[in-house]
C-alpha cells in the first residue's frame, strides 16, 4: 500500500473513532490505561490496570449495559443478602428479617450503569464476576432528590434506606464542605463472599478514583454502612465526614429503623478528593 493511501484510511478510521466518541462512556479512560483508541464500546473487556491485577488473575473493567443482568444477580447473592443490617419499617416493627430487595432499590442502583462509572472484577480464568462496584454523579441538591424518591416509596424497606442517605447528605454537606461541583458516589460495593480478604474491594475504589479523574470529577463519595467497607475506606486514606449510629436512626414513635449487629454500628460517610 502506497503512503498516500496509508494516510487516507488512517484518516478515514480516525474520521469514524471521532463520530463514535459521544457513545463511548470510557473512551478517555481506555486511552489514559494505554488500550487502543479503536475498540468499539461493545467490545471494551479488557483489563485496566493490567500490570495491578494480572498477578491475582483478576481484571477490572468498566461495567457495560449488556452487564446488567449479570451484575444484578451477582449483587442478590452478595450484596443484597450480605447487607449488615436489617430494615425496619411500619409493617416489620418486629424487625423481622426482610430478605428480598425492593425492586426500585435494584432498579436504583442498576441505573448507574448508563453512567459509564461502574465497574466489576472478573477472574480472568473462570470468566466469573467476583466484585462489582456501582457509582454515579451526585448534584448539590441530591438530599433534596432522596427526600422526593423516599416520598413516592412510601412505607417501603427502600424509602428507610432513601431516608438514610437523605440524611447523611445533609449532616456530611460535600459541597460546601470542600467547595466542589462534580461529585461522584458510590452506591454499590460488593465482593464475592468467597474470596474476601484479597483486596479486590481496595482495587475497586482505587481504580473508581481513576475513572473520576478521566471524567474530570473533584471528589469520590460513598455511604459505608458495613463496619468492613468504613474500615476499608479509612485504611485506603479517605476522610470520615459523617456518622449516622443505627440507634439513634429512629421513627417518629422513637422506633428505630436500622438494626445491625456488632461491628456494624452506623453509617459512615467518606470522601477522597482526585
Amino acid at each position: 500500500m502506497c503512503a498516500t493511501s496509508t494516510l487516507l484510511c488512517s484518516h478515514l478510521v480516525i474520521q469514524k473513532i471521532s463520530l463514535l466518541r459521544p457513545l463511548l462512556h470510557w473512551r478517555k479512560y481506555e486511552h489514559r490505561h494505554g488500550l487502543i483508541q479503536s475498540l468499539l464500546y461493545g467490545h471494551f473487556n479488557r483489563s485496566i490496570s493490567t500490570t495491578q491485577q494480572k498477578a491475582k488473575d483478576i481484571c477490572i473493567r468498566v461495567i457495560k449495559p449488556a452487564d446488567r443482568q449479570r451484575v444484578l444477580d451477582f449483587l442478590r447473592i452478595h450484596f443484597y443478602c450480605d447487607k449488615p443490617y436489617v430494615v425496619a419499617t411500619t409493617a416489620n416493627i418486629n424487625n423481622t428479617a426482610l430478605t428480598e430487595p425492593d425492586k426500585a432499590d435494584e432498579d436504583y442502583n442498576i441505573s448507574k450503569i448508563e453512567h459509564g462509572t461502574c465497574l466489576m472484577a472478573v477472574d480472568q480464568q473462570s470468566q466469573a464476576t467476583v466484585g462489582v462496584l456501582l457509582a454515579g454523579p451526585k448534584g448539590p441538591n441530591e438530599a433534596e432528590l432522596l427526600s422526593i424518591r423516599a416520598a413516592k416509596e412510601g412505607l417501603t424497606k427502600w424509602s428507610v434506606i432513601l431516608k438514610l442517605w437523605e440524611r447523611a447528605e445533609r449532616e456530611s454537606n460535600v459541597y460546601k464542605r470542600y467547595g466542589v461541583q462534580r461529585v461522584l458516589h458510590c452506591t454499590v460495593l460488593a465482593v464475592d463472599r468467597n474470596i474476601r480478604g484479597k483486596r479486590i474491594g481496595a482495587r475497586l475504589f482505587n481504580e473508581l478514583q481513576e475513572l473520576g479523574k478521566t471524567w474530570n470529577y473533584e471528589l469520590v463519595t460513598v455511604d459505608c454502612t458495613s463496619y468492613y467497607s468504613s474500615k476499608l475506606c479509612k485504611q485506603l486514606g479517605w476522610e470520615c465526614v459523617n456518622e449516622i449510629y443505627y440507634n439513634e436512626y429512629v421513627n417518629e414513635n422513637g422506633h428505630a429503623m436500622v438494626n445491625a449487629k456488632p461491628p456494624h454500628v452506623c453509617c459512615r460517610t467518606y470522601a477522597v478528593r482526585l
